[in-house]
């Protein structure tokens, strides 16, 4: 993965800094969000069955 110490030049010779992040770094394993996450793919894994897919 890289880091937010890697520099790209631009076609114009401008430096671009580009910095990588994994949201597992930035939300605590304890946040809401990660139980409405867990919630919505159980919910989700639950109708996937029920869904169908027409061709139109």
């Amino acid at each position: 993965m890289l880091g937010g110490d890697d520099v790209y030049q631009s076609k114009d010779g401008r430096q671009l800094e580009f910095e990588f992040v994994s949201i597992e770094e930035l939300v605590p394993e304890d946040h809401l969000l990660r139980k409405i996450d867990r919630y919505i793919d159980l919910v989700l894994s639950q109708y996937s069955g029920h869904l169908k897919t027409e061709k139109l």
